[in-house]
């Protein structure tokens, strides 16, 4: 007795492999941070994509904090960068900025582009991660700030981190303070 199998592959169009410019495009919403503990939807992980806190475990790459700054480097091993960029045109933002960046903080303008590379750990570290994002404020109001955002080139893949223990969370600012 023979058994004969037939696999059929079905590839998917080339349209069907590439997400469309919206589809790359996210959103999100960041509320004022006003007390210490957990970030809430103060926070978003670019890594993750994500602002929920049982997946980010606190790998936050942008905070909304009291001082109505967004704080860029959360927790240790933190090397991330951002450089505002004005009223630039978001779909044109393709590649670094020369001059104008800050390691620590910026202050959200409506319509401005900001460029951020978010980058953690040592580069002969197995969990270096290094890539860039451009983000738009699309609206500032009351206590929260709306952006549009996406990956810059390519975004490396992402390790699992469900064995990984949760980072702490940043304390809050003393009050307003400039950029840094």
């Amino acid at each position: 007795m023979s058994l004969l199998f037939t696999l059929a592959l079905v590839l998917p169009t080339s349209s069907a492999q590439e997400k469309t410019k919206e589809e790359r495009e996210q959103k999100v919403v960041l509320t004022l941070r006003k007390e210490n503990g957990e970030y809430g939807t103060s926070a978003f992980s670019f890594r993750y994509e994500t602002q929920d806190a049982a997946r980010h475990k606190n790998a936050v790459d942008l905070v909304f904090n009291r001082c109505g700054l967004l704080h860029i480097n959360a927790h240790g091993g933190m090397k991330n960068r951002i450089a505002d960029l004005g009223k630039a045109e978001f779909a044109k933002v393709e590649k670094a900025p020369e001059k104008g960046w800050r390691e620590e903080c910026v202050r959200p303008v409506e319509g401005h582009v900001y460029y951020q590379v978010v980058e953690y750990g040592e580069d002969d570290d197995r969990d270096h991660l290094k890539f860039a994002v451009k983000f738009v404020v699309t609206k500032i109001k009351d206590d929260t700030v709306e952006l549009k955002w996406a990956v810059v080139g390519k975004r490396p893949a992402m390790r699992d981190n469900s064995l990984d223990g949760e980072n702490g969370a940043m304390g809050q600012c003393g009050g307003e303070h400039r950029e840094r």
